[in-house]
């Protein structure tokens, strides 16, 4: 009997890698701790009629040709039963509303004339001070902003709100942490502004979504692993790695108060890191198990406001630039999909960051929901007696904090771990990347067509530095 390649986890990232290993037939079983699949990207049935996603998610399709082959791959797998949406994204500043990305024809209209000087002043400064003494090789979030934006503007639109999602000064964290944003600089706002093609992986303008809810599309491919033949154990935590000869050998896991052992012929984990690493304990030296620990998460509260109309707004996501507000962004489930909710009902999700079991994190769900109305009241598109319901959603492990210095930390761990060699660490935990939804499903087919194809380690290594940005890094 083959022995099959085991997976952990079932968000975007694994059940995509089972998924298309159990397409090219071979053997997969899934571990999966939750009672569904999709993990952060699953869609909750609240109660008959109103459902809503796990936090805000939608399907980029980007103007790249990786894209592309994704994109149509997994839209195959819903028969025709999606939305292809317009990207609606707001931020709100100053009693205005911006588009995001930004335009810099509707900033200059919407902000004072004094405050467009400075923008611009500012901006040319900058690109003269650094065309004269280039920033050194690694420099902090800040310092990326006022390089590629300006002060007036890297500090309006982005430093003030990036200091209030992270909880620290954005001079301590590297500018890695600015990798979405990587190319939001002047040159492509004002190709933008005058009808030019910008960068496709930051001005994508378009998003999938299926009509049922974004944890469909997992659904689905756990549905073709099972009728593949392969397995997805749910409400199962993975327990132990048994290892031998640099290989995994098999994998543990704990269901229902028992544990069951399955003997394997690779190992595909979307795990955080210092989850997955003392799991190796045996194999690794104490030295990378303390490494993995310096890799620190932000976490996030989700307030769900239940409205008793029909519609809020008519964008998705909405950012909450000004300082006065404790919430970050609210994205309206209705806008992607009405098909989840009742005719007269909309749902806000409202985010907002935090560390795991400090203050914010400990308020009470009543208090956190109360902070969400306040937020939007202030802003005026809710009206007293407007909610009718609110609960609380916290996630310990959101998003990865790129402090200075990380890159070192992850490369040596990351080089470590690739010691093992039929072992794949993927996916937004796995990696330690602030990565978006479709990435991480590129991330799982491509990982499955390397084990299927039986490629060299050495260009799966590759991938891995390519996609961590990790190449040139010097080890610890």
């Amino acid at each position: 009997m083959v022995e099959p390649i085991v997976v952990i986890g079932a968000g975007p990232a694994g059940i995509s890698a089972a998924w298309q290993l159990a397409k090219r037939g071979i053997p997969v079983e899934v571990i999966e701790q939750d009672s569904v699949v999709g993990g952060l990207a699953k869609t909750i049935s609240h109660r008959a009629g109103l459902r809503y996603d796990y936090g805000p998610h939608t399907f980029h399709i980007r103007e790249t040709e990786s894209s592309r082959r994704v994109v149509s791959e997994v839209q195959s797998l819903l028969n025709g039963q999606y939305r292809v949406l317009d990207r609606g994204t707001r931020l709100f500043l100053k009693g205005n509303y911006f588009v995001y990305p930004p335009e810099m024809s509707e900033v200059v209209r919407k902000v004072s004339p004094r405050l467009g000087l400075r923008i611009g002043w500012d901006y040319m400064y900058a690109a003269l001070r650094y065309a004269i003494n280039p920033a050194k090789q690694e420099d902090s979030f800040e310092d990326w902003g006022v390089r590629n934006l300006g002060r007036t503007l890297y500090d309006t639109f982005f430093g003030l709100y990036s200091e209030k999602v992270w909880g620290i000064s954005m001079s301590q964290v590297s500018s890695r942490q600015a990798q979405r944003v990587a190319k939001l600089n002047l040159k492509n706002i004002m190709l933008r502004m005058f009808r030019f093609k910008a960068d496709p992986d930051t001005y994508f303008i378009q998003y999938f979504y299926p009509c049922d809810g974004i944890g469909t599309l997992y659904q689905r491919m756990a549905e073709e692993v099972r009728a593949s033949g392969g397995m997805v154990h749910l409400n199962a935590t993975a327990t132990r790695i048994v290892t031998a000869g640099q290989k995994v050998r098999a994998v543990a896991f704990e269901q229902a108060g028992k544990e069951r052992v399955i003997p394997c012929h690779g190992l595909v984990s979307t795990l955080p890191l210092s989850v997955v690493t003392p799991m190796f304990a045996p194999v690794l030296s104490p030295t990378t198990l303390e490494m993995a620990d310096k890799l620190d998460y932000c976490s996030l509260i989700l307030s769900y406001l239940v409205i008793n109309r029909p519609r809020v707004t008519d964008y998705h996501w909405c950012y909450l630039i000004d300082p006065e507000f404790k919430c970050n962004r609210f994205s309206e489930q209705k806008n992607v999909s009405p098909d989840l909710l009742p005719r007269d009902k909309t749902v806000l999700c409202v985010e907002t960051s935090c560390r795991y079991e400090d203050d914010r994190w400990r308020t009470t769900d009543n208090d956190l929901g109360q902070m969400a109305v306040t937020d939007l009241l202030q802003m005026g598109i809710l009206r007293s007696g407007n909610v009718e319901e609110h609960f609380v959603t916290r996630i310990r492990n959101a998003y990865p904090i790129y402090r200075l210095g990380f890159e070192r930390v992850l490369y040596a761990l990351l080089s470590e771990l690739h010691q093992v060699r039929n072992f794949y660490t993927i996916g937004r935990h796995g990696l330690f990347m602030n990565n978006s939804m479709d990435d991480n499903v590129e991330m799982g087919m491509r990982v499955a067509e390397h084990i299927a194809e039986r490629e060299a380690r050495e260009a799966w290594w590759q991938s891995v530095l390519r996609w961590t940005q990790l190449e040139g890094v010097e080890a610890l």
